[in-house]
């Protein structure tokens, strides 16, 4: 009623005929990718250095995992603060920087809230050890 911007449409679902569902993301979560296009012309945001995928029973049963949830590490980018922290492929994030991690998208958000210079917290399975490291996060490298 302001004339004010409160949300962005970012996907919209029709299917034969059916219309009306849509997704919008708000402006507070806009903003700072706008700023960061307007600005260096990607997305910035901070970085760990890995891919993750969510915990399963198959990754459980195949690779004898210790715990069945968390953040199972698929790649760990070369020179990254992973890297940096001793983390592997294979390693299970359980927790990061003091909240509970149970799937990748839990991973990922909590990256994603975190700070560029940040000092985090992580913890993690390899094998049947539980292990706490910290590392700092870094600016996500351009596409």
């Amino acid at each position: 009623m302001a004339g004010e911007v409160v949300g962005i449409t970012s996907a919209k679902l029709g299917a034969l005929g059916v219309e009306g569902m849509g997704y919008a993301i708000s402006t507070k979560t806009a903003l700072p990718i706008i700023e960061s296009l307007v600005q260096k012309g990607y997305v910035i945001r901070p970085y760990l250095g890995i891919s993750v995928q969510t915990v399963n029973p198959l990754l459980v049963l195949r690779y004898s995992l210790a715990v069945d949830y968390g953040a199972f590490i698929n790649t760990i980018g070369s020179g990254s603060p992973a890297e940096a922290a001793g983390l592997k492929a294979g390693d299970i994030i359980v927790s990061f920087n003091g909240k509970d991690v149970a799937t990748a998208d839990d991973c990922l958000t909590a990256i994603r809230t975190a700070q560029i210079g940040q000092t985090v917290t992580i913890v993690y399975w390899r094998e049947q050890t539980q292990t706490t490291v910290q590392t700092t996060l870094v600016e996500s490298p351009p596409p």
